[in-house]
């Protein structure tokens, strides 16, 4: 479980520009993050600080559509 921080590491096999999306459980976004991807290991620390306790989905898109999702889950 996270609290206000989340750490995001993934390998890309290119420098591009990419997406973090955040939805709470009814499907609405609720934080939405752009980011710049450099080839090789990359690593985001993302503020969710402002994000209630709860369940929540992370969704990932680079430019080449690179796609992840996770699920999030915050507890204070």
């Amino acid at each position: 479980p996270a609290q206000d921080l989340i750490n995001v590491q993934f390998v890309s096999e290119r420098s591009e520009s990419g997406q973090f999306r955040i939805l709470d459980m009814s499907g609405k976004l609720v934080k939405q993050e752009n980011v710049n991807i450099q080839n090789g290991m990359n690593r985001f620390d993302l503020d969710l600080s402002q994000l209630s306790e709860g369940i929540y989905i992370m969704f990932f898109e680079s430019a080449s559509a690179q796609r992840g999702l996770t699920k999030v889950v915050i507890q204070e």
